[in-house]
């Protein structure tokens, strides 16, 4: 391991240094920048000297992008060499064969999740579900997928965007007690799931054929796309007749379409109004090219690259083969009342809140005393579901990405709810904290230690704060917002409308992680020239939950 601070030293001028001066060693981030400003990197090769490593002062830290398009380079010609058949099927050149009595009245079984997946594994080509915040895609549906899948003997890729969802998607496997083998690096898995790694799992076979017989004979293979493609040995010792996709709204054509090769059908979960592939081009240089743009969105819904192969599916599904696609409706997670901010304006008033403690009133008495006896901000958390406080910019924030008076106040009410839920609080389940910057983000887990070791409250440091692009898939009892909004300009990189600009994705994503509570601070003159952050402080403000200067 290499740890390296922002306090080591002064950075060379870039013409000081190259890339011939000096080995390129390959690493791995280990640990990502903490409140220190220190990050922690894992050397790949393992026979490096230490001595060379510690024999130098300065680094430069580059991002290794060439093993990953090389993977999707691969990948994307082993889609070429597909029969011309199957390459229409897989662009949506051609419509997806409709299952037998594919009507609804075809499914009759006793949840919707359970009808969505008699829809899905009918498909005989493809099936695409959207899955809105807390509705249960992956611990209802896509574990529902994998029993029947393994009872049904099909052998199956189940594949996320992200590392932190295949964490979760072996959490339920393992809870069902079903066989796979995950793909991937040490670093990259959570302790739990790492017994389950390739290396693992075929460490103690003494013999090649016993280790053929544990590849070929595994039902379930799970991993990131990234890591999936960057095992082309595996697809050469077995296949697959179905792809399962979590999190595919985030993924492109090209690494999509790599994968979804390798196997005879595939299942697309995702949500294209939550967070969307990471592009960095401008959405005029990702258009498609005017020569060819009429010819490519009528026989392929094709417009923009930088939108996901997920959403094209879904939205040509949507428009002509409506066996293809199916969305759920009932989502579990939220409070209605913080449902309902993100129901009306983003999914047409379709989500349904089932649960009755779904629409049951706050109750004060659970909550300790306000901090100060005149504290509003204190009193509004004891009472109200949705609360706001206004914030400007103090004389020491001298970063545009940091807010004093924001960090301060959900270090506040982080102790508040804390405090509150007493021996109940798990920093895990309870409470999470949304920062628009890391830097911000640093700042807050700089403060909650403070609080925690003046309160004698460690479990309060161990709050997870962090941008919305990590929490999307997670949920907390309490969620606190910091927008560390102070000028106009910051809202380019804080908003992503979709192509109509009805959504909002990053806000959408922002404000569905709460179960119980939400907590939002920032500067009103700012977020309100954006208009969905101005439909949300105008809900705020109308139920009651704005707190005065």
């Amino acid at each position: 391991m290499v740890s390296a601070s922002e306090a080591d030293g002064e950075p060379l001028p870039a013409a000081s240094l190259t890339v011939l001066d000096a080995q390129v060693v390959k690493t791995t981030l280990a640990e990502d920048l903490g409140a220190d400003g220190r990050v922690v990197l894992a050397v790949r090769n393992r026979r490096m000297a230490p001595r060379y490593l510690h024999g130098h002062s300065h680094w430069a830290l580059e991002p290794d992008t060439y093993d990953t398009f090389r993977r999707e380079w691969a990948g994307l010609t082993s889609f070429l060499s597909l029969p011309a058949a199957q390459r229409r099927r897989l662009l949506a050149r051609t419509a997806p064969r409709p299952p037998q009595g594919w009507e609804a009245a075809h499914f009759t079984p006793a949840t919707e999740a359970s009808e969505v997946v008699a829809r899905a594994l009918a498909a005989p080509d493809w099936f695409v579900l959207c899955g809105p915040p807390g509705t249960g895609k992956t611990r209802s549906v896509l574990r529902e997928l994998a029993i029947r899948l393994v009872a049904g003997d099909q052998h199956t890729l189940l594949a996320a965007y992200t590392n932190r969802a295949v964490d979760e998607i072996c959490e339920q496997l393992i809870d069902a007690n079903l066989p796979f083998i995950r793909i991937g690096s040490r670093l990259g898995t959570a302790p739990a799931y790492r017994p389950y790694l390739l290396d693992n799992m075929i460490r103690d076979l003494p013999t090649r054929q016993m280790v053929r017989a544990r590849l070929t004979t595994t039902p379930l293979y799970v991993g990131t796309i990234s890591s999936m493609l960057g095992r082309p040995e595996l697809f050469q010792l077995k296949n697959f007749d179905v792809a399962v996709v979590d999190e595919a709204s985030q993924v492109l054509e090209g690494p999509m379409l790599a994968l979804l090769a390798k196997a005879r059908k595939f299942i697309l979960i995702g949500d294209h109004r939550q967070l969307p592939a990471v592009v960095t081009q401008e959405p005029e240089a990702s258009a498609v090219a005017p020569a060819v743009a009429e010819l490519l969105r009528e026989q392929l819904g094709l417009t923009n690259l930088r939108n996901s192969y997920f959403e094209r599916l879904f939205r040509r599904a949507e428009a002509q083969w409506p066996y293809a696609h199916g969305t759920l409706a009932n989502q579990y997670r939220a409070h209605a009342e913080l449902a309902a901010l993100v129901n009306d304006d983003f999914y047409g008033g379709q989500l349904r809140s089932p649960a009755p403690w779904q629409h049951a009133s706050l109750n004060p008495s659970a909550w300790p005393a306000p901090l100060a006896p005149a504290d509003a901000f204190g009193e509004a958390l004891r009472r109200q579901r949705l609360v706001f406080v206004p914030t400007r910019r103090q004389p020491d924030d001298f970063s545009q990405k940091e807010s004093s008076q924001e960090a301060e106040l959900a270090a506040r009410a982080a102790l508040q709810v804390a405090q509150g839920y007493g021996a109940q609080f798990d920093p895990d389940a309870t409470l999470g904290i949304i920062a628009s910057y890391r830097n911000q983000a640093a700042r807050i887990r700089a403060r909650l230690a403070q609080l925690a070791q003046e309160h004698g409250l460690p479990a309060l440091a161990q709050v997870s704060v962090d941008t919305v692009e990590r929490y999307q898939g997670s949920q907390r009892e309490v969620i606190i917002v910091s927008f560390c909004c102070h000028h106009e300009h910051q809202l380019e990189a804080m908003v992503s409308p979709d192509e109509t600009g009805q959504v909002d994705r990053k806000l959408n994503v922002a404000v569905t992680r709460a179960r119980q509570q939400l907590v939002l601070l920032g500067n009103e003159l700012i977020l309100s020239r954006a208009p969905h952050h101005a439909a949300l402080l105008a809900r705020v403000r109308k139920g009651g939950g704005w707190v005065k200067d």
